[in-house]
């Protein structure tokens, strides 16, 4: 068992394919997300920013999970 602790708005996001906890352990953000609406700033924020991971490697994310989001990142 492993994964990513998310508050309901990031988890509602990565659920849309919006944004993707990468293999490199970064947040990634879809181009498809609009930056000048006022509304996705949270979102494009994030874009870049470090996972905050467990610390036990236990329950850290698989690295090919992490892979599976990437793919799925709306292009």
């Amino acid at each position: 068992m492993n994964g990513l602790a998310l508050t309901p708005n990031p988890h509602w996001a990565m659920d849309n394919h919006l944004i993707a906890p990468g293999p490199d352990q970064l947040w990634h953000v879809s181009p498809t997300v609009d930056s000048l609406v006022a509304d996705n700033q949270w979102l494009c924020e994030l874009n870049g920013k470090p996972l905050v991971l467990p610390r036990d490697p236990k329950w850290q994310p698989d690295r090919e999970a992490l892979t599976w989001r990437m793919d799925h990142l709306q292009r």
